[in-house]
């Protein structure tokens, strides 16, 4: 079924949350697949996300791939 990596910090680098899946195919109906947390939280250091200007009209984007490797 894969194993859960460590929590992340997002960056502009791809990055393995998931690993040794084995196969894309997780079952059908409520609470299958791969189930991912994400929380968000403020860094205000210069150059961190915390310090973009972030409104309702603008959309965070997490990609999130399978690959075959």
């Amino acid at each position: 079924m894969g194993k859960a990596g460590e929590m992340i910090r997002l960056d502009d680098h791809a990055q393995e949350i998931i690993t040794a899946v084995g196969s894309a195919y997780t079952g059908n109906g409520p609470a299958r697949g791969h189930q991912l947390t994400y929380v968000l939280s403020l860094d205000n250091k210069e150059g961190s996300y915390a310090r973009i200007d972030f409104d309702q009209s603008n959309t965070l984007a997490i990609t999130y791939t399978l690959t075959d490797q």
